[in-house]
């Protein structure tokens, strides 16, 4: 399967549930794994965060507010981290 057909292979299904998260989370604990232990931490922060925004937005929220709230900050700092060259000006 080349990656374009795994690509809709992956998203074209729902994603994990939070059980299947913490499943993920507990084997990667009782193995060891840093790196997937540091990969779901940080995909469970970006859903909630990104979850967060959307429901501010979604409930006509103040932008200013959103733009500057926790939340937000936490999505930034995920999505754009510092030193990635992808940082926001």
């Amino acid at each position: 399967m080349d990656s374009y057909d795994e690509f809709l292979d992956d998203f074209g299904s729902t994603g994990l549930t939070d059980a299947e998260l913490a499943q993920l989370l507990a084997r990667a604990r009782s193995t060891n794994d840093r790196e997937l232990r540091l990969l779901i931490k940080q995909y469970r922060a970006l859903r909630r965060a990104a979850g967060w925004v959307l429901e501010s937005l979604e409930e006509g929220s103040d932008v200013a507010g959103i733009r500057t709230a926790e939340p937000t900050r936490l999505l930034r700092f995920l999505v754009m981290p510092p030193g990635s060259g992808t940082e926001h000006p």
